[in-house]
């Protein structure tokens, strides 16, 4: 597995410049000047609500074999300010909590492989006109660890693309985060990661999501390389919207 992901590693640093771990996740996006305006509207409007009760559930891929490793039901159980969403592993039962001061920001999250909880509200979507970068920088705190870690990432709506899931098509935003963060394990050094949302207004969430990273091993043995991170795509598999 770990000369795999080496092996991922080099064709990334091998890619043309604009083609990223994102690009070669997400494939080929449509070109940005066709539905630039579209985001922009999508934008001024502004987030759609969360309402007590609304649902998604989302199969969990293994993108290095292309497994279903779990299924994942999210659940909204306060509708807030700030919303509080209940997220229940299908096969494992485990469970763990999401807040979003609204639908396209957040300050607790388990999307990834430890749950974060962040300073202050990091977000998913920018605000701001599509096409422009939005930096943002906050600390984060995990369980387990007792420090708190610095979080830095690059916001930007790349497109509006036509989305197939499980649970059907969808019109989305297409938002690529790129995150620089420091590890709780202290022998990795300058983590990387690159996470890939496709947000729908229809359906007040994202309906398919995809991340991986990278980080530097401080073992004699593997100084020299970077080493990839899990490879996991989320997609929607049913919803229900309340109200």
């Amino acid at each position: 597995m770990r000369q795999t992901r080496r092996r991922l590693v080099r064709a990334l640093a091998a890619a043309p410049v604009g083609i990223g771990a994102s690009g070669l996740l997400a494939g080929c996006a449509l070109p940005f000047a066709q539905h630039a305006p579209v985001a922009g509207e999508w934008l001024a409007a502004g987030a759609p609500g969360l309402a007590l009760g609304d649902r998604w559930t989302y199969e969990v891929v293994n993108r290095y074999n292309g497994s279903i490793t779990d299924r994942i039901e999210t659940t909204v159980m306060e509708a807030g300010p700030p919303a509080r969403l209940r997220i229940v592993s299908l096969s494992s039962g485990r469970t763990s909590e999401e807040r979003q001061p609204d639908a396209w920001t957040v300050l607790a999250e388990s999307t990834f492989d430890t749950a974060l909880a962040f300073e202050s509200p990091q977000p998913l979507i920018p605000p701001a006109a599509a096409g422009r970068s939005h930096l943002t920088r906050t600390h984060y705190r995990t369980d387990g660890h007792s420090g708190r870690f610095s979080w830095e990432q690059w916001l930007r709506v790349q497109d509006v693309e036509t989305v197939t899931v499980p649970a059907g098509r969808f019109e989305c935003l297409r938002v690529v985060r790129r995150i620089r963060f420091q590890h709780p394990q202290i022998a990795r050094l300058d983590s990387q990661r690159s996470d890939v949302l496709w947000y729908s207004p229809a359906a007040r969430r994202w309906v398919q999501r995809e991340w991986t990273g990278s980080y530097m091993d401080t073992t004699p043995t593997d100084w020299r390389y970077r080493n990839r991170e899990d490879w996991v795509l989320y997609r929607l598999v049913a919803f229900t919207l309340a109200g």
